[in-house]
């Protein structure tokens, strides 16, 4: 696209990528989880809303100015546990990115859930990896990337508190801590 092109382009150019970008997500989740299933098909375990919300980074660059408040929403969907304790799951939402622009994202990841210590009733520790596709407008023109991400998430069957680390890559990103609220919505 050129910076003369007519904004109905644009605007139709943008809903194609996005189109496409779930499409391209949606056949990658399904693949994955019945790759990981045994080729039977996986029971739905909860539903859960996610709250973006807070983005620290840690390596501020000097004059620039960043968006630490990534409101947005979007969904959780943990299957039953595969193995020993290994929770695969796939998710989807949006978020106003540290340069304020809108960043949407799918994806899947799996998390091994560690046992709580008898000080901490309750509580669990999960650690895993995030993969997923994304939209940013400063990168690629807003069309899909695919990133792999490592996870960190701290609560109780009702609510946790996910911790994503995005490290620096090549001078194009800030290193991040970027975190979520999880809330249950739904046992299926």
């Amino acid at each position: 696209m050129s910076i003369n092109t007519p904004p109905q382009e644009l605007a139709s150019s943008n809903q194609v990528t996005i189109y496409r970008f779930f499409i391209v997500s949606l056949y990658l989740l399904l693949t994955l989880f019945l790759s990981l299933s045994n080729n039977t098909v996986a029971k739905a375990d909860e539903l859960s809303l996610i709250i973006n919300g807070k983005a620290i980074h840690t390596a501020k660059i000097a004059g620039v100015k960043y968006n630490e408040r990534n409101l947005g929403m979007g969904l959780h969907y943990q299957f039953n546990q595969l193995g020993k304790n290994w929770y695969p799951y796939i998710y989807a939402g949006g978020f106003s990115d540290s340069k304020e622009n809108p960043s949407y994202y799918m994806g899947t990841g799996i998390s091994y859930r560690f046992k709580t210590l008898n000080f901490l009733p309750g509580i669990h520790i999960d650690a895993g990896l995030n993969s997923f596709l994304m939209t940013r407008e400063d990168v690629n023109d807003n069309s899909p990337f695919p990133g792999v991400l490592p996870m960190l998430s701290i609560g109780n069957k009702h609510t946790a508190m996910n911790i994503i680390y995005i490290p620096e890559i090549d001078n194009k990103t800030e290193e991040v801590w970027f975190m979520q609220l999880k809330i249950r919505i739904a046992r299926i």
